[in-house]
């Protein structure tokens, strides 16, 4: 045998049927397993959250990569404490506004250059790019 987790013996292929030879494929008929609807939910959900933390895991370290360089972002939303910015190729970066000078204002749709710090807290879902300044 080349490949024991794929052969098996003549012995036992003509156990199950007298007329195999070597070389001779076997068949074995396997039990189908039936998922209800809230299992298929469930391994679905799993499925799309490990693809998105996938998916957030790449922004971060696509960031990591451009760490003390320069990059350009559109304002998105500015509220009382912090500032997000749209950086494209579905990445967000947040600007607190302890990181900022006291009387820099901005309004959706500005434009911002920054040089971004990447931070995270342990996991993708967590990882942030902020604003060292």
């Amino acid at each position: 045998m080349t490949q024991p987790t794929r052969e098996i013996t003549l012995e036992a292929a003509r156990y199950e049927d007298e007329s195999m030879n070597p070389g001779d494929y076997v068949e074995d008929q396997i039990e189908s397993v039936t998922f209800d609807r809230i299992t298929t939910q469930t391994a679905k959900q799993v499925i799309v959250q490990k693809v998105r933390e996938a998916e957030r895991a790449m922004v971060v370290d696509q960031f990591r990569e451009h760490e003390g360089e320069i990059i350009t972002g559109v304002v998105k939303k500015v509220n009382r404490d912090n500032i997000t910015l749209d950086l494209g190729s579905n990445a967000e970066a947040v600007i607190l506004r302890e990181d900022m000078l006291p009387r820099e204002n901005f309004r959706p749709g500005d434009r911002i250059r920054r040089c971004p710090v990447c931070g995270s807290s342990g996991s993708a879902r967590r990882s942030a790019v902020r604003d060292p300044f």
